[in-house]
Parts: structure tokens; C-alpha cells; sequence
């Protein structure tokens, strides 16, 4: 979690997503980055040659694990990871249950309460990695002034 949640892989989330994703970590907000740092992270190799291998879980990008990896990798820590990419979100927690991977990185805290309920599962939450912030879209309205008025609500 250490190297997750540092300064560098906070920077590439942010100049990475433009605000779409931003760490859920202390992370200091005064930072400045060279033009070619989100390309220099996207094209980091790492080798788990003599490293102890680490299978993490997500489901979509898992582009911010080359940072993770780049910082492993500045801290002689001797940690590989191998991410897996899976494409359906009930897969992931399946896996670490099942021992298929070691650690998994895709939900909110919710989801696995739910899951861990409804499939018996014996997982435990060990840290905060990103969060996505999600916004409302719609045809119909263009404020949330306007959405309480289609509800029926009527602002005072």
C-alpha cells in the first residue's frame, strides 16, 4: 500500500485523468511535473527477475500500476507485480478468494461488503487506492435545480 499510495502515483493519477480519477490518499496538492511524465510512466518496463511476484486484480485500465511498479522498483523493494485485467467485476473477488491472485484493486467498499455477504467470501479491505468521481447526466434537465423540479421538489 506504501507505494500506492505516494507522491508519484498520486501525480500520475491526477495528470493522467485530468480530474476523472484522483488518489484517495494524502498526497501533497503543490506539485509540478515534466511535460514527458505521464508517457515516461506509460512506457516503464520492470522485470520480475529475482523479485517475489505479486498477482493483483482489476477490471478496466490498470495503467496506475506502473507507477506503483515504477516506485517498487526506486525503492529496491524486490516486489514484481503481475496485474490481471478481468472484464466482469464479480471476477476479481472470486479469483482472490479462490487463491487465484494475491491482492485485487477495482471497488468501493460497499461492493465488497455486498459481495463478501452474498458469496461468503472472507476478504478484508487493506487500503484506499483512487476514486473516480461519477457524475449525472441527462437529456432532459441541465441543473440539479431542474432535476428537483422534474422530482416534484420545489426549491425554496
Amino acid at each position: 500500500m506504501k507505494a500506492y499510495q505516494s507522491q508519484l502515483v498520486a501525480e500520475y493519477i491526477l495528470e493522467k485523468n485530468k480530474g476523472a480519477s484522483v488518489p484517495a490518499f494524502e498526497y501533497d496538492k503543490d506539485y509540478t511535473v515534466n511535460k514527458n511524465f505521464v508517457s515516461d510512466i506509460e512506457g516503464y518496463q520492470s522485470s520480475s527477475d529475482g523479485k517475489k511476484v505479486i498477482k493483483i486484480g482489476t477490471c478496466g485500465s490498470a495503467d496506475t500500476f506502473r507507477a506503483v511498479q515504477k516506485v517498487l522498483d526506486d525503492e529496491n523493494s524486490g516486489i514484481y507485480l503481475d496485474v490481471v485485467v478481468f472484464d466482469a467485476y464479480n471476477l476479481p473477488n472470486e479469483a482472490l478468494n479462490n487463491g487465484e491472485i494475491d491482492l485485487n484493486s477495482f471497488q468501493h467498499k460497499a461492493y465488497l461488503e455486498n459481495e463478501c455477504k452474498a458469496q461468503g467470501y472472507d476478504l478484508t479491505a487493506i487500503g484506499d487506492t483512487s476514486s473516480a468521481p461519477l457524475t449525472l447526466y441527462s437529456k432532459k434537465v441541465n441543473s440539479l435545480k431542474a432535476l428537483k423540479e422534474l422530482a416534484g421538489k420545489k426549491e425554496d
